[in-house]
């Protein structure tokens, strides 16, 4: 009695299960997709950009930052993979602890990494005669964040576990395993670290927002002075042209004065001369104030400026747009943190399909697979390392 009783529990649970994997099915496929394009993006950007790393100082960052990204994609997607075809039977105890941890790891230390390179930034843009962040500085970053990082996850090993529950299906008694907080642990602890979290990734945000915000600042600031710089050496240039146009005018004229003394027709002649040539002039000046006014019309003087900073500044912009990503992916992780720690039975609560709304949990990962885009966007060398690859192939 006791084994059909067993028997029917362990086919219901894989049943429950089952219908679990179908309905996450759309979600299976694009964490499947997000696995594949996150290696490749980032493999290829880890070793171009490890080849550059010692050219170039805006690029040092790079390659850990890419690291980063894959491993987030290797262990986020599987780990994601892992618990939505094992909902109600994730058994393993120690890989449930190991996959939460290091999926913080890689989360924690990618957003340190992208502080890091914010300050990198704000110290060549803003501060270029002042001070420098060398290779030793950079390589002490690097280790910091290791460091903090692997401090910040630690209570993950201790939070996180398999809980068995039991719970009733179709009238029996079903166990089903889940990969979630530890219930044996108290609330309060995981509340706290949650909270923790949650403020230690709206403060690295808020500060990479205000020094970007001193670097665009700067940058607007240094544009604007050489635009003006180089429309003033304009002006200047075209009075020595006015000038010099007028001089010969007058020379002219003294000439015709001497001849017209001496010929009259050669007078009217001279005056017929002059008279095309004043308006050949006077066409050449309309035309280049038409020229002028319709240039200006084309675009706003902070348009202007922000498409030569975009030009001139690949790299801030380029680390900027890689930030926001971050921030944006982030968002609805934070929500549904949010939500957790409000309800600790939050994801027990919702039915079948609405186990489809743990993709935004996941969101996160679409910032590691985007990143290896925005390089290539940005830097010319890295998009055409790109395609011959893919020729080659």
């Amino acid at each position: 009695m006791n084994s059909s009783s067993e028997s029917a529990s362990v086919d219901h649970l894989e049943i429950l299960n089952t219908d679990i994997i179908v309905s996450l099915i759309p979600n299976i496929v694009i964490l499947v997709l997000y696995l594949i394009v996150g290696i490749f993006g980032n493999g290829r950007a880890f070793v171009y950009s490890f080849k550059l790393k010692s050219k170039t100082d805006d690029r040092y960052f790079i390659p850990c930052l890419a690291l980063m990204d894959m491993i987030a994609c290797v262990i986020g997607a599987s780990f994601s993979i892992a618990v939505n075809t094992n909902q109600f039977t994730f058994r393993s105890n120690s890989i449930c602890k190991l996959m939460w941890t290091v999926n913080k790891f890689t989360s924690i230390s990618s957003g340190l990494m992208l502080v890091a390179i914010a300050i990198q930034r704000y110290i060549k843009v803003c501060r270029p005669f002042r001070s420098v962040m060398s290779i030793y500085s950079k390589r002490l970053a690097i280790i910091l964040i290791i460091s903090i990082s692997i401090l910040l996850v630690v209570p993950s090993g201790f939070l996180y576990g398999v809980n068995d529950e039991l719970i009733e299906n179709g009238g029996i008694n079903i166990t089903v395993y889940r990969c979630t907080v530890d219930l044996d642990i108290d609330r309060r602890y995981d509340v706290g670290y949650s909270v923790f979290l949650l403020f230690f990734c709206f403060t690295g945000i808020l500060a990479i927002s205000i020094l970007y915000f001193l670097i665009m600042k700067t940058i607007y600031k240094q544009e604007s002075f050489w635009k003006k710089k180089r429309s003033n050496h304009s002006m200047r240039k075209t009075e020595l042209k006015s000038n010099q146009r007028e001089n010969e005018e007058t020379s002219q004229s003294y000439k015709t004065s001497e001849i017209s003394e001496h010929d009259p027709r050669q007078f009217e002649n001279s005056n017929d001369i002059e008279e095309d040539s004043q308006s050949t002039h006077n066409c050449k000046d309309l035309n280049n104030t038409i020229g002028y006014v319709f240039h200006g019309e084309q675009g706003s003087r902070s348009i202007k400026v922000f498409r030569r900073m975009i030009r001139k500044y690949k790299i801030s912009v380029m680390f900027l747009i890689v930030t926001f990503l971050f921030a944006v992916s982030y968002f609805p992780r934070i929500i549904i943190m949010i939500m957790e720690s409000a309800d600790i039975d939050f994801w027990k609560t919702l039915t079948t399909r609405q186990y489809s709304f743990c993709l935004l949990y996941r969101a996160y990962l679409l910032n590691n697979i985007l990143n290896p885009v925005v390089y290539s966007v940005f830097d010319t060398s890295f998009r055409k390392e790109c395609r011959s690859l893919c020729n080659r192939t």
